[in-house]
């Protein structure tokens, strides 16, 4: 958090933090152990290195608004939805029965039957 603040107060006061930003960038590069903040760091520094502006638009950005929908489903939908957690239906939003064609049983063998004969033989 403290990187992605210093570079977006860079790209705000750019002759006040220079320096700033240049000493945080190393560390995050050179001194750190993890691995995320090091790549995290290497792209902002790829980043105003090659494009500031290009910088800019992607780090001050306006984040989108993440909405909660749940409430918005009816409840029928929903209890089913919350029913089929770990399958498709959860993800399309839909019941299973809106997207899943079940088998007409056509093409079953009827092993079974011939299982049992053999068996009833070799008693």
């Amino acid at each position: 958090q403290l990187l992605t603040a210093t570079v977006k107060l860079f790209l705000k006061q750019p002759a006040d933090t220079q320096e700033m930003v240049q000493r945080v960038l190393n560390m995050a590069t050179e001194e750190s152990d993890n691995p995320d903040l090091r790549d995290r760091g290497f792209v902002y520094w790829r980043l105003l290195s090659t494009n500031p502006e290009a910088a800019k638009a992607v780090v001050l950005a306006e984040k989108p608004n993440i909405a909660d929908d749940t409430f918005s489903l009816e409840p029928e939908l929903l209890a089913l939805l919350v029913q089929d957690m770990a399958t498709l239906a959860s993800i399309y939003h839909k019941p299973a029965s809106a997207f899943v064609m079940k088998s007409s049983g056509l093409g079953e063998s009827k092993d079974e039957d011939e299982d049992e004969e053999y068996y009833e033989e070799g008693e």
